[in-house]
């Protein structure tokens, strides 16, 4: 070989394209977006299911005590109707 003779490096071309690397980094980030944001949802469904049953529950057992007080308002008026009855026997035995 020639001392003078030039050596021409030659490097292979860049497998993917400033835009296929862009793009590819762009879906990546959406993906992650689209789990962070499904996550997100289904977690607000859940909690909205378990105040939906707490709501339901408080709806039950605000029910329970307006059946209980008008039950004690029924024993009430019985149990001073009978006072009363008892108080009219005993002056009219006397």
């Amino acid at each position: 070989m020639d001392s003078h003779t030039r050596h021409i490096h030659v490097t292979p071309l860049a497998s993917k394209s400033v835009t296929d690397k862009v793009s590819e980094v762009a879906s990546k980030v959406n993906k992650k977006v689209g789990k962070g944001l499904a996550s997100a949802i289904e977690t607000g469904e859940k909690a909205t299911e378990k105040t939906k049953e707490s709501l339901e529950k408080a709806e039950e057992a605000k029910q329970t005590v307006q059946e209980t007080a008008e039950q004690a308002k029924h024993k009430v008026n019985e149990a001073g109707t009978g006072a009363k009855e008892t108080t009219e026997n005993v002056k009219k035995g006397l």
